[in-house]
């Protein structure tokens, strides 16, 4: 079987408040600005599947920020045939974290991690 409608896909998921699939789409249309076209499928446990038409949109889209809507946290990874949408399947995510005012007391490996698990588990559903 063929994979090649979805090799241009990532898998995504809100962490924090359901998110309705027509506030995805209006949402991340003006953050993204793909050069090409794009598609959303919903997916059960509240992924999404997003088909781009090219390799450079889903570059773009996975290396080039930090998106999130109503404060909930798009978390990405790449489209794999063996993907099962089950409710805690990512494994690994680029998070983007700001903290104004930090102490630089606190820029330490231990206390970072504290301030990510801490904030990770208060706001994932």
């Amino acid at each position: 079987m063929s994979h090649q409608p979805w090799e241009n896909s990532l898998v995504g998921r809100f962490h924090g408040c359901p998110i309705s699939l027509k506030k995805v789409h209006v949402g991340l249309s003006s953050g993204w600005t793909p050069q090409g076209k794009w598609e959303i499928f919903p997916m059960p446990f509240g992924y999404f599947i997003f088909r781009f038409t090219n390799n450079e949109d889903v570059d773009h889209v996975l290396l080039d920020g930090h998106w999130a809507l109503d404060d909930a946290v798009l978390v990405l990874a790449r489209w794999t045939p063996d993907f099962c949408p089950l409710p805690e399947l990512l494994p690994k995510a680029t998070v983007w974290m700001r903290i104004p005012d930090l102490s630089p007391v606190l820029w330490t490996r231990p206390a970072l991690a504290l301030l990510v698990v801490y904030s990770w588990s208060s706001c994932s559903t």
